[in-house]
């Protein structure tokens, strides 16, 4: 079961996934930024959430005024980590967040290889 938060119908839509580090590079943030905001026009940005690569990703896509889908490690109603508590809200209001965990479900180390896999099946685009 999904749970989602925001627009559902994004889902639907073509998608390209970003992961990275949490202690990236200055280089890392900015290749991020450039290339988030180049696909945010064409497909549905999706991450992970997560401080660091996933979170410039989502708000650089924002920031272009494209969509993104949040896939969290844990179940609504816990903002983890808590720095990213403005990014949630952009997140509900201009796209969405997905979890496979019941709400208010805390973060453990097993449910993120659990989340990446469904951040990997983002549909690709046709371009």
């Amino acid at each position: 079961m999904l749970y989602v938060w925001g627009d559902v119908a994004l889902l639907a839509r073509p998608s390209v996934a970003f992961v990275g580090s949490r202690d990236h590079t200055a280089y890392g943030a900015e290749a991020a930024r450039i290339l988030a905001t180049a696909v945010a026009p064409r497909a549905v940005v999706v991450s992970g959430m997560a401080r660091g690569i996933d979170a410039i990703a989502h708000a650089a896509a924002l920031d272009a005024s494209g969509c993104s889908i949040g896939v969290l490690g844990n179940g609504f109603g816990v903002i983890y980590p808590a720095a990213n508590r403005a990014l949630y809200e952009r997140m509900v209001a201009h796209g969405c967040l997905v979890t496979e965990h019941p709400p208010g479900e805390r973060p453990h180390a097993g449910s993120f290889p659990r989340r990446n896999r469904l951040i990997s099946g983002c549909r690709a685009p046709s371009w």
